[in-house]
């Protein structure tokens, strides 16, 4: 079955799971009508306005693979991946995060991705799930903090901790931000020290008090910079999802 079939026939089912009646849901709507205010809004997305945003979703998502497809030689896409169980597979995580995702920019990630499956530039990407999986849980803040940790061509190979673009001492908003990119392993962290004091005394070969009390105040007066890298996997990611990334961007 061509891939133009399946995309419609997994749409042709969401259009039709919207028009179900379930007659369970009375005592639920009876539910949500006492609720002041709100009930009303909350009603109409039950009643199938809800799905119907998940359709809209799903033919933005498929409009964002169809136009990655048609930019890439068509002697370099696999066009069996599409009919294969890992593409159900990522075709299925796709649409469940489209009913709670509303981003125009996240959603075409999401696009980006199921086509990038079956490109010949990542036929040997064995993390395809793990990338859509992450997404999963990244709201577009963070995908904005992770490109601003970009590196520039000409630094791409040089030390990551002391060349490329570092994320430091965040706190409050920030820092959850950063945390998230983290526990997820797309960014790395570790501690700057900006000077160090001198370990040597000044004078002989012995420590004098006064000397010994000068390198603790130095030492303590200018803790470590907590700093936040992108590693890798984190560029890896980025450019699974077709965003901006200096390495393996297929076209």
């Amino acid at each position: 079955m061509p891939i133009e079939d399946k995309l419609e026939k997994v749409l042709d089912n969401l259009r039709e799971e919207g028009r179900v009646p379930h007659p369970e849901m009375e005592l639920l709507n009876a539910a949500i009508a006492a609720i002041p205010l709100a009930g009303s809004p909350i009603s109409s997305l039950m009643s199938g306005e809800a799905k119907r945003r998940v359709v809209r979703r799903t033919v933005e998502m498929f409009n964002a693979m169809r136009e990655r497809l048609e930019e890439i030689d068509a002697t370099k896409i696999d066009e069996n991946f599409f009919g294969s169980p890992e593409f159900q597979t990522l075709l299925a995580l796709a649409i469940e995060q489209l009913q709670t995702s509303h981003d125009a920019a996240k959603i075409r990630m999401l696009g980006v991705a199921l086509a990038n499956g079956g490109v010949a530039d990542f036929a040997s990407e064995s993390r395809k799930e793990l990338y859509v999986r992450v997404l999963r849980d990244l709201m577009p803040s963070h995908i904005r903090l992770l490109k601003e940790l970009v590196p520039r061509d000409r630094v791409l190979d040089a030390d990551k901790k002391t060349f490329w673009p570092k994320q430091t001492n965040p706190s409050g908003e920030e820092l959850a931000f950063v945390q998230t990119l983290a526990s997820h392993g797309l960014v790395d962290e570790f501690l700057e020290q900006h000077r160090r004091a001198s370990l040597s005394p000044r004078y002989g070969n012995e420590w004098t008090i006064s000397e010994a009390q000068r390198v603790l105040k130095e030492y303590l007066s200018e803790p470590p910079t907590r700093c936040f890298v992108l590693n890798d996997f984190g560029l890896a990611f980025l450019s699974y999802l077709g965003e901006n990334s200096p390495i393996g961007k297929a076209s």
